[in-house]
């Protein structure tokens, strides 16, 4: 009895071998058993991306057949004919085989573009921590391998992030370290070493999921405050202006300074910052992956050799493969106590961001997502990028969404990722491009990329309700802005920040139990009409 195959919505194409292949195991759609459409056999088919056996147990087998993110599946032995053992075996041989040729392409790609940005981008997030340049590369390269193969996503690029390079130079800068000292060094890297080891501890005790529990306005609100001040500290660097502003002012202040003096900003490093940041923008708007940073960053190199007034560049960054570092931690271990606390931040606030797009991708694909893995990978990810020199690194939602758009299908992309990074500074001539780079390009590829995040959410807006009850509403919305002020206020200590709000907040959640049932939805509800209004008139 030849076997049945079924379609999800239209009749679809399948050549000889691919027809025999699919009678032998008798595949159809799991999600769709009902739909009782046929597919036509007789026609070829050429966008098939393979066939890839899944699991096979005593009375299942399974075999996903991808049309992009289509699954097909072998029904439970018993509701139709047994398949028998051989040719089960044949269609993993031969679906494995097919689904690799057709994701090695995909992953070549989007491992090569991703080491092409992930190279400026470590470069410019160790400036913004204070580090030397070759820190955030060796980051780049040690990371993206141990997080994918240990991780839960086959897509999560972890790395360093603006986020968590700036909360990494304000807890060191904390303790009283100067910026760019070999104990400043050290102090972060062993940082990126204690963030690790309390993600490993997470995923020990199975808290992977403990992010999910944190309301969502405190986290948009510290957020928000954080990319503010990131912002802030590239304003120098891109306008090249004259002069230091006052070493005790605010961060805030710093950046006022640097605005209302534009007498003193520099030609070279304005126009040129402002070039970067018309190829990175307008890139983005021909194609998603055109590789403005990339493209910014040659163009500042060959501004720079060519003698143009671009402003100071990186200077000279030594070559060569990643080393362990464990020496150079042993003389700051006195200091954990001290970075424990913002470790703990960092452990927490910089997962969710990998988090969120590692588990959106895997609904997408109908996939299942395990916190507790990721967060796990990501922990001892840390722990490599800190024990070579590193900082500390968490998964990337710009890298990673760029990854699953440039074709990657595998942990494979990943991978090649930090292999390729791995290459480039290890051989003299990354290192004398990297050396090139004017400052002015680098700060440029930090602001756009906190460019987004500049405004608030519509979260701290008060136009979210679809979020659990105790996630939104007015006073959320009051606790997520006074968590936008206090971090503001206590900058560097931007930990200090995130305990201010996670304190509101319980306090907040406390007043609701006490409150009569009837009363917050009313005050939410008229939050809601003013909102309305507001962005009525906006308009």
């Amino acid at each position: 009895m030849s076997a049945r195959i079924y379609s999800r919505k239209t009749p679809l194409a399948c050549d000889a071998k691919l027809s025999a292949l699919v009678a032998r195991t008798r595949a159809v759609p799991y999600n769709c058993l009902r739909a009782r459409l046929p597919i036509d056999t007789s026609a070829k088919v050429s966008n098939v991306r393979g066939l890839r056996f899944a699991t096979k147990q005593p009375d299942v087998a399974q075999l996903r057949w991808r049309f992009g993110t289509r699954n097909f599946a072998v029904p439970r032995a018993g509701t139709t004919e047994d398949v028998p053992q051989g040719s089960v075996d044949e269609a993993k041989t031969e679906s494995v085989d097919e689904e690799s040729n057709g994701n090695n392409f995909g992953d070549l790609m989007a491992g090569i573009t991703l080491a092409f940005l992930s190279i400026p981008q470590g470069v410019a997030y160790a400036t913004l921590a204070g580090l030397p340049p070759i820190s955030g590369v060796y980051a780049n390269s040690v990371a993206p391998v141990v997080g994918a193969t240990l991780g839960s996503s086959r897509y999560l690029q972890t790395g360093v992030m603006s986020m968590g390079a700036m909360l990494s130079g304000a807890a060191v800068t904390g303790l009283g370290l100067a910026p760019g000292s070999a104990p400043f060094i050290a102090a972060s890297s062993l940082l990126a070493v204690l963030v690790g080891c309390i993600r490993v501890v997470l995923a020990a005790v199975k808290g992977g999921n403990l992010v999910s529990k944190v309301p969502q306005t405190v986290m948009h609100g510290f957020t928000m405050a954080c990319v503010w001040l990131v912002f802030s500290t590239q304003l120098p660097a891109i306008t090249g202006i004259a002069g230091v502003p006052p070493a005790a002012a605010h961060m805030i202040q710093k950046a006022w300074w640097v605005l209302v003096q534009p007498q003193n900003w520099s030609l070279g490093p304005v126009l040129l910052s402002s070039v970067s940041a018309a190829i990175i923008i307008g890139g983005k708007r021909v194609h998603a992956l055109f590789p403005g940073a990339v493209v910014a960053c040659v163009l500042g190199c060959a501004a720079a050799a060519a003698g143009l007034p671009v402003g100071p560049v990186v200077g000279a960054v030594p070559s060569g493969l990643p080393t362990l570092q464990l020496g150079a931690l042993l003389p700051v271990m006195h200091l954990i106590p001290g970075l424990l606390f913002a470790a703990g931040a960092i452990a927490v606030c910089c997962f969710a961001e990998g988090a969120a797009i590692s588990s959106r991708l895997a609904e997408r694909d109908q996939e299942e997502w395990d916190a507790n893995k990721e967060v796990l990978g990501s922990g001892i990810a840390g722990i490599a990028s800190g024990m070579f020199g590193g900082l500390t690194v968490s998964g990337a939602i710009s890298r990673t969404s760029l990854a699953a758009a440039a074709g990657a299908r595998t942990r494979r992309a990943a991978i090649l990722t930090g292999l390729l990074v791995t290459v480039f500074v290890a051989a003299p001539a990354g290192a004398t491009a990297i050396a090139m780079l004017p400052k002015a390009t680098l700060a440029t590829l930090v602001g756009v990329a906190v460019l987004p995040l500049l405004q608030p959410t519509p979260l701290l807006m008060g136009n979210v309700t679809d979020l659990p009850e105790d996630q939104c509403g007015l006073d959320m919305v009051v606790v997520g802005w006074l968590t936008v002020v206090a971090t503001l206020a206590v900058a560097p200590k931007l930990e200090l920040g995130l305990t201010i709000g996670l304190a509101l907040a319980c306090l907040q959640l406390t007043i609701r139990k006490m409150l009569p049932a009837d009363e917050m939805p009313m005050l939410n509800d008229m939050w809601h009409r003013y909102f309305k209004l507001y962005t009525r008139t906006a308009q």
